[in-house]
């Protein structure tokens, strides 16, 4: 009893050898949409002043008056402009504000974004002690301080977290697609 091949092997052949060369084509390209697409979210999220459907905490009336906005966390656009994403090796791609991001005036911006994010460090908003300096600038400001108040409070504003938590399951269905549309080479 033999076995007798039907169809077109040669073409069989030339598919399956071409699988490996676009899974990794494909792998790639997902890296690259998710990244995209998780700072889209992010950006969309802080400009929304909800991101991952989770409001900010308001900003403090001085501040209202001071930027002339209440949107919390959008001044210049430097915070938001420097979100951005880079594929660090065949597996994994960085979401974040890079170390090296200055805003317009010369701060670090991974400095603002942690404070933000991680408030003191251990998910509380972060105090600042008040010296007699900060009061008197403060003062000459607008911002008149009670004789009471020792510590002014900077308030958690996470943005990284909640979108993750809200679009981990659309940006691995994301990355799904695009690899196995790019391996069977349907992109």
């Amino acid at each position: 009893m033999g076995v007798e091949m039907i169809g077109d092997w040669a073409k069989c052949k030339v598919f399956l050898e071409k699988l490996d060369d676009n899974f990794k084509k494909a792998y790639k390209t997902a890296l690259q949409q998710v990244g995209q697409q998780a700072v889209k979210d992010l950006k969309e999220g802080m400009t929304e002043g909800a991101p991952g459907g989770e409001p900010y905490v308001p900003n403090h009336p001085f501040t209202i008056a001071r930027k002339k906005s209440s949107k919390p966390l959008i001044d210049h656009g430097d915070l938001r402009n420097s979100i951005t994403y880079r594929v660090i090796d065949d597996a994994s791609v960085f979401v974040g504000v890079l170390r090296a991001a200055m805003s317009s005036d010369g701060q670090s911006l991974v400095n603002i974004a942690a404070v933000h994010e991680l408030g003191d460090g251990g998910g509380e908003d972060l105090l600042i002690e008040v010296t007699s300096k900060m009061r008197a600038y403060l003062h000459t400001q607008g911002l008149h301080l009670k004789k009471d108040t020792k510590y002014i409070k900077i308030p958690r504003r996470p943005t990284f977290e909640p979108v993750f938590e809200a679009e981990r399951e659309n940006w691995a269905r994301l990355f799904a697609e695009v690899v196995s549309k790019g391996t069977l080479g349907e992109s």
